[in-house]
């Protein structure tokens, strides 16, 4: 496994956070709704999203 130097960390992550940004507009109501067709709320995904 080869090992990465600094600014190749920067390269991998650079654009790491731009699935956060379709969030950006939603409501504290929107996040939390549960919708008919999902088996979870948005909030629970984004949830997911930043653990992973």
């Amino acid at each position: 496994m080869q090992k990465l130097k600094p600014s190749q960390f920067e390269a991998v992550f650079l654009d790491s956070f731009d699935t956060f940004k379709v969030f950006d507009h939603l409501t504290a109501q929107e996040i939390g709704r549960n919708l008919p067709m999902a088996p979870k709320t948005i909030w629970q995904i984004l949830n997911h999203l930043i653990a992973w």
